[in-house]
């Protein structure tokens, strides 16, 4: 008797720049073939209720969903598994892949999806920003302006990205912020808030240098006022992972914190999700919530 093979759920993001998608879905299925697994590929868009689809898959008995695409891919399918029975594989065909790289996924897609076989699952943390989860970084300020330049660009390479970066932060304003820490409150004019559960946005742009993904913490990176001359050191901070070093850069340790921005119409972004921040923004830790499949 013939042993079914387990269907394993992937989700193609169709904008995160992979190219052709039907040449993408047959290297998914080849990379299956001979082995326990069968893969199902389902392109999801903008109008793709991922909720329903997930959550029809994990009552139909599936525990193994990969999200194929970039941080904002993998953090619109990690939303709908986090604190069940199923675990999120990651296909790191993105721009960025900044969680992807913080957990050591290859960037190969065989490579990447073959992980499964291993079994070997990590248990992460995610965070919240009010009620909506994320799972690499949220950002307000220069961080979310980045966001926004960073997803109109045509061309998503290091250098573009880095050449984008360095023009924002040449460019950008502070603002004024209200952050309440555990009761601690202060009243602070900043350039950039980065609330960060993993180490970088995607490429080797390090934020929070020492986040971990599974220590209960969220890493809160506080990019002050400088002169414009000194972009390019922050940049190449950033790059090479001594953000820290800054004498502009602040950067501890929370499990909640509240931060009111003066301006409540202004940007923030959650994996590079872009939305309004509003009145405020409560952000909290929750430890351990998401099974990861890494090397």
């Amino acid at each position: 008797m013939v042993k079914e093979r387990e269907t394993i759920l992937f989700v193609v993001n169709p904008f995160a720049g992979i190219g052709n998608i039907s040449k993408l879905s047959n290297r998914i299925y080849k990379s299956l073939r001979n082995s326990r697994y069968s893969a199902l590929v389902v392109v999801a868009d903008e109008t793709t209720d991922l909720q329903t689809l997930i959550q029809g898959h994990l009552n139909s008995g599936c525990n193994k969903v990969f999200a194929v695409g970039g941080n904002a891919a993998v953090s619109k399918v990690a939303t709908h598994l986090v604190n069940t029975h199923a675990s999120l594989g990651i296909v790191p065909v993105g721009s960025g892949n900044g969680l992807a790289r913080h957990l050591r996924i290859p960037l190969d897609v065989d490579k990447a999806i073959k992980l499964v076989h291993r079994q070997k699952i990590a248990m992460i943390d995610y965070g919240l920003a009010n009620s909506t989860p994320f799972f690499c970084i949220a950002g307000l300020g220069f961080d979310a302006d980045m966001a926004i330049r960073f997803n109109s660009l045509t061309k998503r390479n290091f250098w573009n990205y880095a050449l984008a970066t360095i023009s924002e932060l040449s460019r950008a304003k502070a603002k004024l912020y209200r952050i309440n820490n555990n009761g601690h409150k202060i009243h602070k004019e900043a350039f950039s808030i980065s609330v960060a559960n993993a180490t970088r946005y995607g490429h080797n742009a390090i934020i929070a240098p020492d986040a971990d993904t599974a220590d209960g913490f969220l890493d809160v990176t506080i990019i002050s006022p400088f002169p414009k001359f000194f972009a390019p050191s922050i940049a190449t901070k950033l790059f090479n992972g001594k953000i820290s070093k800054s004498r502009y850069v602040e950067i501890f340790r929370v499990s909640h914190l509240e931060i009111e921005p003066e301006d409540t119409a202004g940007a923030m972004h959650l994996d590079g999700i872009t939305m309004v921040t509003g009145s405020s923004v409560g952000f909290a830790i929750k430890p351990l919530g998401l099974k990861v499949y890494v090397p």
